[in-house]
């Protein structure tokens, strides 16, 4: 009995000792601080770091307040994970989610390796530094700090090592070599040699920016479609006849023997 007294004792003082050192961190952290933030235009989610060690987390959508947490950031490997605190862990089940770190200029972004493929098509579209220029200019789908700055990055991001090949210097420019009109598809004649990788975009610029995405590859050829139209269509969701119409006319008008591109052009 005695022991387990002693057990609780020291047990109170631990947790007490280490919620008093959390409350330190945010309250200098404060001055050192970074925040990460994303917006879809109707929601978004925002990470502010303190001192690198703790963070809050803080979700909203268009209705407003949704959710906000507290956590601290571990490394694994080249990885920065966020965790729940301990007293949390029960209730919380936002958490771990790891993140690589991508600096890119001033700005500093953290991506989850499920999406890194995403971030590399928002890269090598020319998403990323088109303010002012295109209609979703408004949004921001990925966190970023530094993200107002008025300098607009030069160069292409640090990537991870096993990403960097998808992070292209120049636009690549495709051919296409056959379609395939009942699955939306085509194929083009570049694949896995020209560093392509699956879920990589191409955008058929004279066609108002109707983009395809990479859906099989080998290492000369890929395949391309647009993904979303195709589902829409095989689970039957209502497409109005005219959009289908429309869309299936932009497909046609994509002859054997035109080009796409991964850099996004707009007329």
């Amino acid at each position: 009995m005695k022991l387990y007294k002693i057990l609780k004792k020291v047990s109170i003082i631990l947790i007490s000792t280490f919620i008093f050192l959390v409350m330190i961190i945010f309250v200098i952290g404060r001055f050192f601080t970074t925040v990460y933030s994303s917006s879809s235009g109707f929601s978004g989610e925002s990470y502010s770091v303190y001192c690198g060690i703790v963070f809050e987390y803080n979700l909203s959508t268009d209705i407003g307040y949704h959710h906000n947490q507290f956590g601290y950031i571990s490394m694994l490997n080249d990885k920065y994970v966020f965790n729940n605190l301990p007293f949390l862990a029960s209730t919380k089940k936002f958490f771990p989610k790891e993140y690589y770190k991508i600096f890119w200029g001033d700005r500093e972004y953290l991506i989850e390796e499920k999406i890194i493929y995403l971030f590399c098509n928002y890269i090598n579209s020319g998403f990323a530094n088109s303010k002012g220029n295109h209609e979703f200019n408004f949004t921001q789908p990925f966190l970023v700090s530094h993200n107002d700055s008025n300098e607009e990055p030069t160069g292409i991001p640090i990537m991870p090592e096993e990403y960097k090949h998808m992070i292209f210097e120049e636009p690549i420019v495709a051919e296409v070599v056959e379609k395939f009109p009942e699955t939306v598809s085509f194929k083009i004649n570049k694949g896995q040699n020209d560093d392509l990788f699956l879920g990589c975009e191409f955008f058929d610029n004279k066609a108002h920016g109707l983009f395809y995405e990479i859906i099989e590859m080998n290492d000369s050829t890929s395949i391309l479609q647009d993904v979303m139209f195709y589902q829409r269509n095989v689970s039957h969701e209502s497409i109005e006849d005219s959009d289908r119409a429309d869309f299936m006319n932009i497909y046609n008008s994509l002859k054997i023997g035109e080009q796409v591109t991964t850099k996004f052009v707009e007329n």
